[in-house]
């Protein structure tokens, strides 16, 4: 019996997410294999709240495949790509028993992204990256962007840009610092994506939204359970009209030009959109900019996300997944908790991280008016 990783947002669980869990059952068909999610919470890494909360999200997912799923929290679940792929490693490292991280990848080529993987970590590419972001600091250049020249220039290779292969060389950087963990790389096929299922939700198209999605994301959304973007605007809005820039300055991704941009910004935006257009420079990328608008909402700073998360929140599982966390009880390195009570008995470290992740989720259901569900879902 297999052990298989999955960091995953399913946000929204489309039909392409359920034939990952079913090309992963299908390569471990003679030995069997338990497939673990390490999803993200109610915030995900594009810098937005999740679109259905994360007990909803992980309900779908057990119906749809996956034996387990624990939480990615935030902040980590709304990092840059290193960062999350980083903190999703590392819990499924620390649960023990993990054979292979499984990710999805648009191009299927395992060679290039493991060679992209290794020429990132170089230490000639990164000394290049630092000199150039020195040299391009007036130019306005984004960070991806001169990243992606140096990288082409210095080693006369194309550089990943999509998605899903960014986030695949971010996961092979991380797994090659362990082990115990292998990779596996499945080729991205078919046409769904969590972007589409999103905008078939906002225009409340369900029947195409069904099209791409198995029935319990279409039901899901059917029972109101989707977040409305005007309550979040609101909040965001309104930190920010009330904000002082040296304090912002302080925060992730933050700088004191940029937060007096936001705040010019949200003094004349009246929507989420409109106040991340209004931000916009050719320095930051629209995620960048949300990512920075969630640190300074919650007060992340820099140091929250270099600190590898110590524990974990058990939000779906079946009889096998249930049997993997028996079976990994004595060597695991991570809290798992199932119960707000539970968090008690956390260390020092763990309960800071933990208070920040709740105090996000508390807002969370604030602005969804959606009770969130105190007990994971078992099947």
């Amino acid at each position: 019996m297999k052990n298989i990783a999955i960091i995953s947002e399913y946000n929204l669980f489309h039909n392409g997410h359920k034939r990952q869990i079913e090309q992963v059952r299908e390569q471990f068909a003679d030995e069997g294999c338990r497939v673990i999610s390490i999803m993200s919470g109610n915030y995900v890494q594009r810098g937005i709240p999740a679109a259905m909360p994360k007990h909803e999200r992980a309900r779908i997912a057990l119906l749809n495949g996956a034996d387990l799923v624990l939480e990615l929290p935030f902040p980590w679940s709304s990092s840059p790509a290193e960062l999350f792929a980083r903190a999703g490693v590392h819990i499924a490292q620390s649960l023990g028993g993990i054979d292979y991280l499984c990710f999805g990848s648009e191009s299927g080529d395992s060679a290039s992204l493991i060679r992209t993987a290794a020429n990132l970590s170089d230490p000639s590419f990164i000394d290049a990256v630092k000199n150039a972001r020195e040299e391009a600091s007036h130019s306005g250049e984004s960070y991806i962007k001169t990243r992606a020249r140096v990288y082409e220039s210095l080693f006369h290779d194309s550089f990943p840009r999509t998605a899903n292969d960014i986030l695949g060389v971010e996961y092979l950087r991380a797994l090659s610092e362990q082990e115990q963990i292998k990779p596996l790389v499945i080729h991205r096929r078919g046409e769904e994506s969590a972007t589409k299922t999103r905008a078939y939700a906002a225009a409340e198209d369900i029947t195409s939204l069904a099209e791409i999605t198995p029935p319990e994301t279409a039901e899901a959304y059917s029972r109101g359970l989707s977040l409305s973007p005007e309550a979040f605007a609101k909040l965001i809005l309104t930190r920010f009209r009330l904000a002082d820039a040296a304090e912002l300055a302080a925060y992730a991704d933050m700088s004191f030009s940029l937060a007096c941009r936001m705040i010019g910004a949200a003094e004349k935006a009246d929507s989420f959109a409109g106040f991340i257009e209004r931000c916009a420079t050719k320095k930051y990328t629209d995620a960048s900019l949300r990512r920075a608008a969630l640190a300074c909402l919650f007060g992340v700073m820099a140091e929250h996300r270099s600190m590898m998360p110590t524990f974990t929140n058990l939000l779906a599982a079946r009889k096998e997944g249930m049997h993997f966390l028996s079976e990994v009880r004595k060597t695991k390195t991570a809290a798992i908790l199932s119960k707000l009570s539970q968090a008690a008995g956390l260390s020092e470290a763990a309960a800071a991280q933990y208070a920040l992740s709740r105090k996000a989720d508390s807002i969370y259901e604030l602005i969804s008016e959606h009770r969130m569900a105190e007990k994971p879902c078992f099947l």
